[in-house]
């Protein structure tokens, strides 16, 4: 059944601020179906209408309601928004907050917009790079640690142990691509924080410690022989270390001033 235009768009208005009229009230009142009024009221909600219930009170409105309604007023000024907002039984604040809030919204998009891209210029920086890695910062560690433990005192030593124990150094790392050389041992390990090194090496060696439930612990000290240097006006390096005779290792060392 068709129905005049006029008689529709006077269907609409009540469905609409202030009256906001339900769809059965409607149903009812005017003697169509409510399938019927529902369509209309479908069909105006996409061309921009705001048709609430009223059993929904504005703050509850859909947020595509509540923007409609900031872009309605957006050219209106303050009385007009104030009579607007009386008619539809708003008060300004509540679209003033709208407003504010969409502005919000945007700019915080906009923020995770920016470091959703950063963090894809990471990933894809990282995964361009992983292929040039051959050996883990991990492995690298642990062989130097476990070389000086066995007595290394130089890169070449240490690669040397590596070669040596490398079956041994696999049952706790990858070393997938085998044994670093002396000079990507020197390398890496030249841009280790060192007092963070030492920090990590000292609270291990303290572990170990405790495990021997605290045996006795020597305390020795010792200038470094060929530290001292007139011509360049450097003294003598002077280390205090705390050795561990339970287990064989230094507890921690440190260089003091005398």
């Amino acid at each position: 059944m068709r129905y005049p235009a006029e008689r529709k768009e006077a269907i609409l208005k009540k469905m609409a601020p202030p009256m906001s009229l339900t769809i059965p009230e409607l149903a009812e009142q005017e003697g169509i179906s409510a399938t019927t009024l529902y369509n209309w009221r479908k069909q105006a909600r996409s061309r921009g209408q705001v048709l609430t219930s009223r059993s929904t009170k504005p703050d509850q409105w859909t947020s595509l309601e509540k923007f409609q309604i900031v872009l309605e007023t957006a050219p209106m000024n303050e009385a007009e928004i104030s009579a607007y907002c009386h008619e539809r039984g708003l008060y300004p604040e509540q679209v003033e907050a709208w407003r504010d809030a969409g502005l919000n919204a945007n700019e915080d998009s906009a923020v995770q917009s920016k470091q959703l891209w950063q963090a894809r210029k990471d990933e894809q920086k990282r995964l361009r790079q992983s292929w040039k890695v051959q050996h883990q910062l991990t492995d690298i560690l642990f062989l130097t640690v476990c070389a000086v433990i066995c007595g290394a005192e130089g890169w070449d030593e240490i690669e040397d142990i590596g070669h040596a124990k490398l079956d041994f150094l696999r049952q706790h790392g990858e070393f997938g691509a085998g044994i670093p050389s002396h000079d990507t041992l020197a390398r890496v390990m030249a841009l280790v924080n060192a007092e963070q090194l030492q920090t990590a090496l000292a609270e291990w060696m303290k572990a170990c410690h405790d495990v021997t439930a605290g045996s006795a612990v020597a305390i020795d000290d010792k200038t470094l022989r060929g530290s001292y240097c007139r011509g360049k006006g450097k003294g003598a390096i002077h280390m205090v270390s705390a050795f561990s005779a339970a287990n064989g290792v230094v507890l921690g060392q440190v260089k003091t001033a005398e």
